[in-house]
């Protein structure tokens, strides 16, 4: 075009590889590079994502709540909640568990692909798979120390 040649090259990472499988530092978005031959653009940046932490927040519940949490989340959660590039929840940060009922028990994240369990868990339920995420969390960080 305009006696210049270009070269595009559509890259990314997704797909079911990319779901249950990380094996870089950070994913970014797909996209489309057109390069310009001889030419001497830089590629673009992206801004590093920030640094994942075990959260870190008290709790009570005991031994059978966090059971029957353990039961529920491996039942609806675990199948997706595993790493990757969608979220290990034991590393949410504080404000997700603040909403937890409205996302798990009323969909409030509905658009970006996380389901309503509303009608199949009760309050405690969803109370008890949090502490049982939170729980995991605290067991993660003691066996770091």
């Amino acid at each position: 075009m305009d006696e210049v040649q270009y070269i595009s090259i559509l890259v990314g990472w997704g797909g079911v590889m990319g779901i249950w499988s990380k094996f870089t530092e950070q994913i970014n978005p797909g996209t489309l590079y057109t390069f310009a031959l001889g030419g001497k653009e830089d590629l673009p940046t992206y801004p590093k994502a920030r640094t994942k932490s075990l959260v870190n927040l008290d709790f009570q519940a005991g031994e059978e709540e966090i059971q029957n949490g353990g039961q529920i989340f491996g039942k609806y959660c675990s199948k997706c909640h595993g790493g990757g590039i969608i979220p290990d929840l034991t590393f949410s940060r504080p404000e997700i568990f603040e909403s937890f009922h409205q996302i798990v028990g009323q969909g409030s994240l509905l658009g970006l692909g996380m389901p309503n369990y509303g009608d199949k868990l009760s309050e405690n339920d969803i109370d008890d798979v949090k502490n049982y995420i939170l729980s995991q969390a605290k067991l993660k960080r003691e066996q770091l120390n």
